[in-house]
């Protein structure tokens, strides 16, 4: 192993018991993921900038909101590694209101709907069109396989 390996596995980590430690409760299986997402950016995870991005998210969504539940943890992680947070909170409910346009709503919408907040925001209609083809095209080739978490895969 490399010593930049050494290091990046030394971050990853980290990261994975910092996130661990803040969300105790949270699947075991989200961790690595919450970690990945910070060490792909360079980034330590801090308890305080998680518990921001977790007080950020309940103040922009309702309590039944799918952005609260099974993809919670990896979509503060995405906002904690974000340089304006209130911001990719915004643009991620924007997005997502495109994406209900075109799918019906589900636990992995939200997921879909950060990823797609990367983008330009006039493209999210356009996209969330283009992903609805996709998810139809899969729909149709595999039924028994296509399920709504497929629906990031399409955007």
């Amino acid at each position: 192993m490399t010593d930049k390996q050494a290091t990046l596995f030394a971050r990853f980590i980290e990261n994975r018991d910092v996130i661990k430690k803040t969300f105790p409760w949270e699947s075991s299986y989200l961790y690595p993921i919450g970690a990945s997402i910070f060490t792909d950016k360079g980034l330590t995870a801090t308890p305080e900038s998680l518990r921001t991005c977790l007080e950020l998210l309940k103040e922009n969504t309702g309590y039944f909101s799918n952005f609260r539940g099974t993809g919670k943890l990896p979509i503060l992680c995405v906002l904690a590694t974000d340089e304006n947070p209130q911001t990719r909170m915004k643009r991620s409910i924007k997005a997502h209101e495109a994406l209900r346009a075109h799918f019906s709503a589900s636990q992995f919408l939200p997921l879909a709907a950060v990823i797609l907040s990367e983008v330009d925001e006039y493209r999210y209609d356009q996209i969330a069109a283009r992903a609805h083809g996709l998810y139809k095209r899969m729909r149709k080739e595999h039924p028994w396989l296509t399920s709504a978490e497929d629906t990031v895969f399409a955007v």
